[in-house]
């Protein structure tokens, strides 16, 4: 019997209409903590809009933006220091020696990665994000098709993830690793999401349609030619393997 049976409704591997499930499920959590209202507020008060909303009558509204200042000494005051991954053996490793030239290797590439993903700069919006919105989150990816220069393709990407748009299987615990599943969501052109729908051997991948007005959070962003795309991570406890499955939300709502 799989053990994940009570998460995907008995099947082994989750499908469109399961990943939308579990992402309307999170949608009911984010909005019962008041998230998107919290993390906009937050927003308008650090870029300076802080009378949003109010009816001042004719009275000036004076804006007096000292936060943005200590959030920038605080992002400064962390992120000065250059973070740097190295690897060595273990003191107690027998044939320690002959590790040196292996960890070698695999810190030039540390260094390379952290080098070509611009790691500093991501550090900084990383650590600006958790001091405006209250979460920071850096999600770290293998692409396939990434240029190296040589004949063999692929390495590590890292990109910056607005807390809005995470989901955590159970979001009282604090640690990652111990998720049940991680959603990361992100607003993509229909043409394109059709396009790796089908490539995924989606069977109806024509029927992807925009977002409508309530699934979209963000005013701004309702263009009409964007859906929401889904990326469910989740654990296999039987293989203690990490799984990923991207599935799109809009052929569940275009149903």
């Amino acid at each position: 019997m799989s053990s994940d049976q009570g998460l995907f409704g008995g099947q082994d591997r989750p499908d469109a209409a399961s990943a939308w499930a579990l992402y309307e499920e999170s949608e009911r959590f984010n909005s019962a903590i008041d998230l998107y209202d919290t993390v906009r507020v937050n927003e308008n008060f650090y870029i300076g809009k802080q009378w949003e909303g109010v009816k001042s009558n004719g009275l000036p509204t004076p804006q007096f933006n000292f936060l943005k200042r200590v959030v920038g000494f605080i992002v400064a005051t962390i992120t000065t220091d250059a973070v740097k991954v190295t690897a060595a053996p273990l003191a107690a490793t027998p044939a320690t020696g002959e590790l040196l030239e292996p960890a070698r290797i695999v810190n030039e590439e540390f260094e390379a990665i952290t080098e070509r993903n611009n790691i500093p700069a991501l550090l900084r919006e990383f650590t600006r994000n958790a001091a405006v919105d209250g979460d920071g989150c850096l999600y770290s990816w293998w692409d396939p098709d990434m240029e190296t220069g040589q004949e063999a393709r692929g390495g590590v990407r890292t990109e910056v993830i607005e807390n809005t748009r995470v989901r955590f299987g159970n979001p009282n615990d604090r640690h990652v690793q111990s998720q049940p599943w991680i959603i990361i969501t992100r607003q993509s052109i229909v043409r394109e999401a059709k396009l790796r729908a089908r490539e995924n051997g989606m069977a109806d991948w024509d029927a992807i349609r925009p977002d409508g007005e309530e699934q979209t959070m963000d005013a701004a962003k309702r263009t009409g030619d964007k859906v929401t795309e889904l990326l469910l991570l989740w654990r296999d406890r039987e293989s203690a393997g990490n799984h990923t499955l991207p599935a799109f939300g809009a052929t569940r709502s275009a149903g």
